[in-house]
Formats: structure tokens, sequence, C-alpha cells
């Protein structure tokens, strides 16, 4: 199985209007990468190839947001993050889930 080794968030700083310089910013994780089983596949918000990544809470703000980038790297390759989802839902966070694709 893959390991992912560090969450990773790109921000611009500046206001929009102004000429940025991307912050880049990294975590490393411990977690559990592996493939998104077939019958959650529906071709549109998860594809073929996408993973999911389960992690302790990360201190690293996670959350895609305006002008952010946030990525995982797995094994040196960096997967972009499309979805995140606290567990549990509600309550005390205990760990998250990720879903990256390349």
């Amino acid at each position: 199985m893959p390991c992912p080794d560090q969450l990773g968030r790109e921000a611009a700083t500046a206001a929009p209007w102004e000429p940025v310089t991307p912050v880049k910013t990294t975590q490393t994780l411990r977690a559990h990468s592996f493939g998104v089983p077939a019958k959650f596949i529906d071709g549109v918000t998860i594809q073929a190839g996408d993973q999911f990544v389960i992690s302790e809470v990360p201190t690293l703000e996670y959350v895609q947001t305006a002008g952010a980038v946030v990525r995982i790297e797995i094994d040196g390759v960096p997967w972009q993050v499309v979805g995140v989802t606290d567990i549990p839902a509600a309550g005390v966070r205990a760990a998250v889930r990720f879903q990256v694709r390349r």
C-alpha cells in the first residue's frame, strides 16, 4: 500500500489585484491510502483512479478555499485533494478522510 508522506497547501497571501508569490506549507502525516471501492465510483464526483486517504487530524489548514491548493504527496507523487470528510462527521474530529486525484 502507498504511504502518504506530506500534506501541502499553497495559498496566495496578497490582495486579489496584486501579484502574489504562493506560500507553500507542508506537514508529515500518519495516514493510509487505498483505492476507492468500485461501488462508490459514479464517474462525476468520484472517478476511477481516485484514492481515499485516512489520516490523523492535521494541524495544517486542509480545506480548499479560493486561491489555495491542497495536495497530498503519496510516495513522492502529488495528488490533488478533491474532497474532505471529518471522522466522525459531528463532534470532536478523530481522523480525516481525503479524496485525492492525480
